[in-house]
């Protein structure tokens, strides 16, 4: 594999079983392998930077053995603990899993990459490592998002349907973010190792999903909040109607202001339980505020109206009694005889 225009470098090691040094010398094996080693490479085909390489320019080839089992089993159990070494004693200089040899594949994918590697190789197709590996990640990032959702379905989905459309919305709301949050976190912590654009695609396709398994609560819950709302907007504009005439008292105004407070209450109290990402839309609470505003004030000044007739009427009385009483005040009771 080229990256920048330089070849990566990988490690080839073979492991000989069942060695007889005496019969066949490690050094004798070591050099025939290495010849076929190269045999292969220069008769494969290569890409055109690699074509007058020699297989040591891409490859570190190691070659250990291990003694028979059965017939040298105490040099046998030695050669294995020294070989385990290799896999586990990252100070060793014959470490495996060195970081010039780090293709980023994390553990949990390894066995996929592998076998998608090696199909490719049995196929006689050309491989492509860049490609096998990010479709190992893709797969696996599959895989932890599905892992993820059914945990929110077990878990998470039960609890916010209980609270779901009930007078403590507040709570149900940072419940509803939280749990859209706390997934797409675990699902971040849990990928942060694999192509950053498998990732990608595999998170933003989770969010997807989490948003559609939601919705139908956050409609429930704005249902509940655009009635809360209302109800409260009826008990705000009823003390506003005047019982008395005052030039002074803006009532309209008034009333206007309660309105918007309305208005932006439910926005933020919509806009709250919205989890960052998630397209709800929330047109239906603001139409069913708009629609109950819309009758409350119309309520509200009819009843303004019938207050102030009323009170006009009163006036009017009490007025044209005092004007009455004067006009009659210059005649003594015997005038009416």
């Amino acid at each position: 594999e080229a990256h920048n225009g330089d070849v990566r470098r990988s490690m080839l090691l073979f492991v000989l079983r069942d060695h007889v040094e005496s019969t066949t010398p490690l050094a004798r094996l070591q050099e025939q392998i290495a010849a076929d080693i190269a045999q292969v490479w220069r008769s494969m085909a290569k890409p055109s930077s690699l074509e007058d390489s020699h297989v040591d320019d891409v490859f570190d080839v190691c070659i250990s053995s291990l003694p028979h089992k059965e017939l040298e089993a105490a040099k046998f159990d030695d050669a294995v603990d020294k070989l385990r070494l290799r896999f586990t004693a990252a100070d060793s200089g014959a470490y495996v899993f060195r970081s010039e040899y780090s293709r980023k594949i994390p553990c949990d994918s390894f066995a996929l990459f592998s076998q998608n590697v090696w199909e490719t190789v049995r196929s006689n197709r050309e491989l492509d490592i860049p490609s096998e590996r990010l479709l190992a990640a893709q797969f696996r990032c599959g895989e932890i998002a599905e892992e993820i959702l059914t945990g929110v379905k077990k878990e998470a989905l039960p609890t916010l349907q209980s609270k779901a459309g009930k007078s403590d919305a507040d709570t149900f709301a940072s419940g509803l973010t939280d749990c859209v949050e706390q997934a797409l976190s675990l699902f971040d912590k849990r990928c942060a190792r694999y192509e950053p654009s498998a990732v990608s695609a595999a998170r933003a396709d989770l969010g997807l999903r989490l948003s559609s398994l939601l919705e139908p609560l956050y409609g429930q819950y704005i249902a509940t909040v655009a009635d809360v709302t209302a109800a409260s907007l009826h008990q705000k504009l009823e003390p506003l109607v005047p019982s008395e005439v005052d030039p002074t008292y803006a009532f309209q105004k008034e009333m206007d202001s309660v309105v918007n407070s309305a208005r932006e209450e439910l926005r933020a109290k919509c806009a709250r339980a919205r989890p960052q990402g998630c397209l709800w839309d929330f047109t239906s609470a603001e139409r069913t505020l708009e629609r109950v505003a819309t009758g409350a004030v119309s309520s509200a000044r009819r009843a303004a109206r019938q207050a102030l007739s009323v009170s006009l009427a009163r006036s009017a009385q009490r007025n044209a009694a005092k004007h009455v009483a004067g006009a009659l005040e210059p005649f003594d009771d015997g005038a009416w005889d």
